[in-house]
């Protein structure tokens, strides 16, 4: 450090080693015959000392479940103070315990409260019963990840959520009925799709669980998210055994549950039409699955664009399960590899489609009406679209934005997001959105700003101020 005065450094840093749990995808407990070893708590306020005062920014938490311990809330409020005394860490990445609800909140509480915290991470990966006793997580309890995703929800604690595609035993239909529960749960941040890859030394490795399950795997590099084609420069790359199929997943619906698990995110985590989805769900009682399956199944002589990015999404899966890279390289777009429903959001962008895919979108989601018959009305969708696309951030938009609705459609969302929901209302209500502050007059730096290091606290909205216009009626509906 002392020869590097001008470098940034990070720490990865242990309070703990081992994990009392026994799922079937991963080395830890099988490894340390689930005993959790703890390292003295003088040592460790001495480190976070000498962390801040070296002025370390980022620490990366090492344990497999921080707050497991009566002791790590202390750890917590430590890191807290130095940062409140010294300025450092700026940030303390932990992975949250299992089961262990009021020490998980506590410990979050404490991180977020200090600024330490970008977004805890609640670790499903399936909420799928056979699938959890399948992968030895039946014991970790669905209910305490419901319970803090409230909890945080309330307290505006930023959360994702982890979900593994290709585990044993999952089906593209308890695939798809999982994203909507864990949305319904008031998942609206992000949820995190990952591909299932095989460590050697997981229960997971033996090939005769692998034939249990029928399991088909493929060799292919691992690739840093928003990585570049420098980090290869020595020609080795390090490779990994990756799920594309199982019996009860077979290779077409591995890539219908891939296609899915994009489309969820361009459209729902990336905010492009989060809003009309949302209140779509709320107005009319659709379940996020039919929304979603609306868009995935799109005919494409009537949506042409959605049908387009749909057909893209296929091929991306197609390339993963022969074998191809995980991510979509973009040498036009920063020169860095991109998940696929990132680049869609950019390419739309880039391509001047974004109006053509709200005009696709609302037409899709009204014909839905049709389909199912909803006597609720459609209007408010139709603000929720229009509030969308000038919240939306967008390069080359240097003006403020001001649109008057019929519905108070954005405090409506927003308890909707806050887990305090309240009735919509009839009522005129203008927004004054200030893009000017937020404008990006480059298109590289909008990619790397909005798209790249937004993604996670999902940062792809304006901020906005809303002026009440006119009184309020109740508007008569499912809410």
């Amino acid at each position: 450090m002392a020869a590097n005065p001008d470098e940034v450094w990070i720490v990865l840093w242990e309070t703990n080693r081992g994990c009392p749990f026994q799922c079937t995808f991963c080395d830890w407990g099988s490894a340390t015959q689930s005993k959790v070893f703890q390292f003295d708590l003088p040592r460790l306020k001495k480190e976070l000392d000498w962390f801040s005062q070296h002025r370390i920014e980022f620490i990366f938490c090492c344990d497999a479940n921080f707050g497991i311990l009566p002791r790590d809330v202390e750890i917590a409020q430590a890191a807290a103070e130095n940062k409140r005394v010294l300025g450092y860490p700026k940030a303390l990445s932990v992975q949250n315990t299992k089961n262990a609800t009021e020490r998980a909140y506590a410990t979050q509480k404490i991180l977020s409260d200090a600024g330490l915290s970008k977004g805890v991470a609640l670790a499903l990966q399936s909420v799928d019963m056979h699938t959890l006793e399948a992968i030895k997580r039946q014991n970790i309890s669905l209910s305490t990840y419901e319970e803090l995703q409230k909890r945080f929800t309330r307290d505006r604690v930023a959360t994702y959520s982890d979900l593994i595609l290709g585990l044993p035993g999952e089906t593209y239909e308890s695939f798809a009925n999982g994203i909507a529960r864990v949305i319904e749960g008031g998942q609206h941040n992000r949820i995190q799709f990952n591909n299932l890859s095989i460590l050697p030394n997981a229960e997971m490795g033996d090939p005769a669980y692998q034939a249990k399950y029928g399991m088909q795997l493929i060799e292919t590099k691992i690739i840093n998210v928003h990585g570049s084609l420098e980090e290869d420069i020595d020609g080795i790359a390090e490779m990994q055994q990756m799920v594309v199929a199982t019996a009860a997943l077979p290779p077409a619906d591995w890539r219908r549950a891939r296609v899915l698990a994009w489309t969820t995110a361009l459209l729902h985590f990336d905010k492009l039409i989060q809003i009309p989805l949302v209140v779509a769900h709320e107005v009319s009682g659709l379940g996020y699955r039919t929304l979603l399956d609306a868009f995935v199944n799109a005919d494409p002589a009537k949506y042409p664009l959605i049908a387009e990015i749909g057909a893209f999404f296929e091929n991306e899966a197609k390339i993963i399960q022969a074998g191809g890279p995980e991510l979509h390289y973009a040498p036009e777009f920063l020169g860095i590899w991109w998940p696929a429903d990132e680049f869609m959001f950019i390419k739309l962008t880039h391509d001047k489609k974004i109006e053509a895919f709200f005009a696709e979108a609302r037409q899709r989601l009204l014909d839905l009406w049709s389909e199912h018959g909803s006597p609720a009305p459609f209007a408010p969708v139709e603000d929720a679209f229009k509030l969308n696309r000038v919240l939306l951030s967008q390069p080359f938009v240097f003006d403020d934005a001001e649109i008057t609705l019929e519905h108070d459609i954005w405090r409506f969302f927003r308890g909707i997001l806050q887990g305090e929901p309240e009735a919509l209302k009839t009522k005129r209500s203008a927004y004054r959105i200030e893009r000017s502050k937020e404008a990006y007059a480059d298109f590289a730096t909008w990619c790397r700003e909005i798209v790249w290091y937004g993604h996670r606290r999902g940062a792809y909205y304006h901020s906005g101020q809303l002026v009440e216009v006119e009184t309020e009626t109740e508007l008569a509906g499912h809410y």
